[in-house]
């Protein structure tokens, strides 16, 4: 088994921790820690051998609890992201749903000039949110101000934004973060769910997210690709896509509830013949 390599802690407050690995390699991907149902506490650091065999440093931002990392801590944690950026030729950063936020809300503290985030939320402030309910009980400690995007809003900002746009409450966020950051590409999984690359990643697909945060010129018609090779072998596409077609569509409904009967039944056959 392959040994985890060290993690420099470069940050530990009270509610954020910045860990840097292999920070002798040229080049730096951030990534920040995602939503974690039930969070008790910081969660492990997460390191990618993939990012070190590529030749990248991993800066991993992990936060105490549900915070969207706009805490106590918020204004440290840009400062130590300045720091480090200094150090790097080339910094881009990586995030899914929470973290896909922290990306977008430090890549100006750390002069990141790529990002790729997927199923990213605006805010989860109740006042500027206030149809998407899913994150309000984590919006306690949220400051409107300091975690507003828009001071942060670079034009220029190159990257990836992976979203599932049948999800009304997250094409919203989209939306609005394209208002700010426009040159942001949009990769469109429909019916994903949240975060949409779920599907993906089931069918071991991950990596594909990787790489196209490393590599500006990553080929993004593989990761739709892979998407729909994922979903016609997954059940909850095939419900989500019945639910969403119903009665405006009644024949692609049908369709999708017969594929996922058949999905159903078979997958939970082969389950019980293991």
């Amino acid at each position: 088994m392959t040994k985890t390599p060290a993690a420099d802690r470069l940050l530990d407050g009270r509610f954020l921790r910045a860990h840097l690995v292999n920070g002798h390699l040229p080049r730096l991907i951030a990534t920040f820690d995602f939503r974690t149902p039930h969070r008790q506490g910081f969660t492990p650091v997460r390191a990618s051998r993939e990012f070190a065999k590529r030749g990248w440093a991993q800066l991993h931002v992990t936060s105490r609890r549900n915070d969207w990392f706009i805490s106590p801590d918020t204004v440290l944690l840009e400062h130590c992201l300045a720091d480090i950026s200094r150090q790097f030729a080339y910094i881009h950063a990586l995030g899914f749903s929470m973290g896909g936020y922290g990306a977008l809300r430090f890549a100006a503290a750390m002069q990141a000039r790529r990002v790729v985030i997927v199923s990213p939320q605006f805010s989860i402030h109740p006042d500027v949110t206030p149809n998407d309910t899913r994150f309000h009980q984590h919006a306690g400690g949220f400051d409107r101000a300091l975690g507003d995007l828009t001071p942060h809003a670079n034009a220029g900002l190159n990257g990836v934004m992976v979203v599932d746009p049948f999800l009304a409450a997250d094409w919203r966020h989209a939306r609005c973060i394209t208002a700010l950051f426009p040159a942001l590409r949009a990769v469109r999984l429909g019916f994903g769910g949240h975060p949409a690359a779920t599907l993906l990643r089931g069918a071991g697909h991950a990596g594909l997210i990787r790489r196209a945060a490393l590599d500006p010129d990553a080929d993004l018609s593989e990761v739709n690709r892979a998407d729909c090779a994922a979903k016609r072998q997954n059940p909850e596409y095939w419900q989500r896509l019945g639910a969403f077609s119903g009665a405006q569509h009644p024949h692609l409904a049908d369709w999708a509830t017969t594929q996922h009967g058949r999905l159903t039944l078979s997958q939970g056959s082969a389950t019980r013949g293991a």
